[in-house]
């Protein structure tokens, strides 16, 4: 159990994040298991304003993954990361995972809230989790003599029993391609942002 605070930066995160419009290139990272952490009190700087370039492949948080396979995220705390609710902050953001596994976390107020009006907010991501894009994993399976990639069963996202309260912004924000499990969360959101859209949203 590992205590991870008190930083400019994110608790645990990527060097950098790129803009995607031009070539896919990530940071990307395989099997990585993230079990039983205190991040807290991370993020303590005036964070940069994403440009317009990167705003929707990057984000601040406690975690910040660009390209995660088999990422399991459990028993951990993340709480109290980033300056204020005017700041774009996430508890857990990854852009792209294969096949997450997140349970039984407590997240908790990052970006905490002040008396500054939530009509100055920052723009860019901010959630207490936010996944912009989930699929399951990918195995390669021979059909008459050729390798064919088939899903291996594994959700493309599995979050549950989390405790997710987020002062500004969506508690849970996911996007994701194929199976999914959610379930026994209990997901708080203490403020909208004016404009963005519908506190949520599901389709099938």
């Amino acid at each position: 159990r590992n205590r991870i605070s008190d930083m400019g930066l994110c608790g645990i995160g990527v060097v950098a994040f790129f803009d995607l419009s031009a070539q896919d290139e990530f940071m990307t990272v395989a099997g990585l298991d993230i079990l039983g952490n205190r991040i807290t009190g991370c993020l303590r700087r005036e964070l940069e304003t994403p440009p317009d370039s990167v705003r929707d492949f990057m984000g601040y948080g406690g975690i910040a993954l660009a390209d995660a396979e088999g990422l399991r995220i459990y028993d951990n705390l993340i709480e109290d990361n980033g300056p204020d609710h005017l700041q774009a902050v996430c508890g857990i953001f990854a852009l792209h995972v294969e096949g997450l596994d997140c349970c039984r976390n407590r997240i908790a107020n990052n970006g905490r809230k002040t008396t500054e009006e939530i009509e100055e907010a920052r723009p860019g991501r901010r959630g207490g989790i936010v996944i912009v894009y989930a699929m399951p994993g990918i195995a390669a399976v021979e059909i008459f003599g050729a390798l064919r990639p088939r899903q291996d069963g594994i959700p493309a996202a599995r979050i549950h029993d989390n405790v997710v309260s987020h002062p500004l912004g969506r508690a849970l924000t996911l996007g994701a391609l194929g199976p999914v499990s959610i379930q026994g969360n209990a997901l708080t959101s203490r403020g909208i942002v004016p404009g963005a859209g519908s506190p949520s949203f599901v389709a099938s």
